[in-house]
């Protein structure tokens, strides 16, 4: 009898056990596996597919041409640079500016070595820092989420009319 109340015991004990490791993979699919891996993707949540936006980490929106760019709604988990890339024929081209910021930023603004143009399109990448305070895009590479770099891109549009 003691046996048998042991072999229940137990096995209950196992469909516990079961039943846990199934919910705590459940939750990390739904934790971790949220939204497509992209590429490239606008302000407006769409990437070359259509798809929903998986990065939450900032957002850029189009803005006036200039010497800055801001970006908002910085949800970032350890310091890191954006940089700022122009766009060569649907790439990217040259780097025009870099941004340090810390986990606890919730907006920012880069500085720019040269003025976005009108009508252009740039892309505003996220790269993990090296720990020297200094951006270099040959050591200081670009953050993976998913697999995929997060990159947003935005157009430089003209002063508002006022």
């Amino acid at each position: 009898m003691a046996e048998q109340n042991q072999n229940k015991s137990s096995s209950s004990y196992n469909s516990i056990v079961i039943i846990a490791v199934i919910i705590i993979v459940i939750g990390a699919f739904f934790f971790f596996g949220k939204g497509d891996a992209v590429k490239t993707t606008s302000e407006n949540g769409e990437n070359e597919t259509g798809s929903e936006v998986m990065s939450g980490l900032f957002s850029v929106l189009d803005q006036s041409a200039g010497g800055t760019v801001s970006l908002s709604s910085l949800k970032l988990s350890e310091l890191v640079w954006v940089a700022i890339y122009e766009d060569v024929d649907g790439t990217r081209g040259n780097i025009l500016g870099a941004g340090r910021f810390r986990p606890e930023h919730t907006e920012g603004v880069v500085k720019l070595l040269r003025n976005t143009e009108v009508g252009r399109t740039y892309y505003a990448v996220i790269h993990k820092d090296d720990g020297d305070a200094i951006f270099d895009h040959k050591t200081d590479l670009p953050f993976l989420e998913a697999g995929s770099e997060v990159v947003k891109t935005f157009t430089a549009e003209a002063e508002p009319k006022g």
